[in-house]
C-alpha cells in the first residue's frame, strides 16, 4: 500500500530523515518507533503532504510527491496529530462533519449549517457508534477530556473513508483504561479493512498489536520485523537504554 524509497529530509545543515526505506502492506498494523528526535513524525509529515523530501513515496503504485496534501486526503490518506488538532468551539458533531470534506465536491461548510438528516449525517452516526462516542455528538470539543479528545481526532480522520490512517502517538497522555480502549478502536478501524501506520512511545501497546514494527534511530532505519524479534534486538535495546540513560543525566 505504502511504499518509501530512499526518503531524505534536511533542516539547513541538518539531516532529519537520511535514506529512509519502508513498505507498509495492505490490512496490516505497521508502527514505528524510535526515541525522541529519531525523525518519526517528519517521516509522517512527508507522507501526508507536509513536508518536502528527497526520494520518493508510492501509495498503491502513485507517486506522492506531485500531490498536495489535500489530494493525499482524496486519494485515502488521513492523520491524527501529535499536539491535537480539533476545533474546539465546535461540536464532535461538526468536527466530524469536517474530517468529510475530501468526499464532497459541494458547498461542504453550507452543509454543515443546514443539513440534519443527509447521507453524510449518517455516516456521522456509523463512525460515532464506531468510536463509542455518540452520546457525545452534541458537546463541544472545549469541553471534553483529553482521552475522549483523542477519539474524536481519530473519528475525524476516519470520516475522510481513508484506506490508510497514520496514528501519531495516540495514546500519549492516557489512562490504563483509555489505552485499553484504544486498542479495541485500533483493532475495530482494521476490521473495517483500513491500513494503520502507527508511530508510538508505549511499547506494550506495539508490541500487543502490531504485525511489523520498524525503528528509527537519528534518522535512519536500524531495524524492522515482528515485534518478537524487535523485541530482542540487541541494537534496539540499545538505543532506548542509551535515551534512558541521557534521561538521567
Amino acid at each position: 500500500m505504502l511504499k518509501m524509497e530512499d526518503v531524505t529530509v534536511q533542516f539547513g545543515g541538518l539531516t532529519a530523515v537520511s535514506n529512509f526505506s519502508m513498505e507498509v502492506k495492505e490490512g496490516e498494523i505497521h508502527s514505528l518507533i524510535g526515541p525522541n528526535g529519531a525523525g518519526k513524525t517528519t517521516v509522517m509529515n512527508c507522507i501526508s503532504g507536509f513536508q518536502k523530501f528527497k526520494g520518493e513515496i508510492y501509495f498503491r503504485g502513485e507517486k506522492l510527491s506531485p500531490l498536495p496534501p489535500y489530494k493525499r486526503a482524496e486519494i485515502g490518506i488521513a492523520r491524527t496529530f501529535q499536539n491535537l488538532e480539533l476545533f474546539n468551539s465546535m461540536t464532535v458533531k461538526e468536527n466530524l462533519l469536517l474530517g468529510m470534506h475530501s468526499r464532497e465536491k459541494k458547498n461542504f461548510l453550507s452543509d454543515i449549517v443546514v443539513a440534519k438528516e443527509t447521507k453524510i449525517t449518517e455516516d456521522v452516526l456509523k463512525i460515532a457508534d464506531l468510536l463509542g462516542i455518540t452520546r457525545f455528538l452534541d458537546a463541544y470539543v472545549a469541553f471534553l477530556p483529553y482521552g475522549l479528545k483523542k477519539v474524536v481526532e481519530i473519528g475525524r480522520a476516519l470520516a475522510s473513508n481513508p484506506k490508510l490512517i497514520m496514528l501519531d502517538e495516540p495514546a500519549a497522555g492516557l489512562t490504563f483504561e483509555e489505552k485499553e480502549n484504544l486498542k479495541k478502536i485500533i483493532g475495530v478501524i482494521r476490521k473495517n479493512g483500513i491500513t494503520i501506520l502507527l508511530i508510538e512511545h508505549d511499547m506494550s501497546l506495539v508490541m500487543d498489536i502490531s504485525d511489523i514494527v520498524t525503528v528509527m534511530s537519528s534518522g535512519k532505519k536500524i531495524a524492522e520485523g515482528i515485534p518478537e524479534d524487535i523485541s530482542k534486538n540487541k541494537l534496539v535495546i540499545d538505543v532506548y537504554l542509551g535515551e534512558s540513560k541521557d534521561a538521567v543525566a
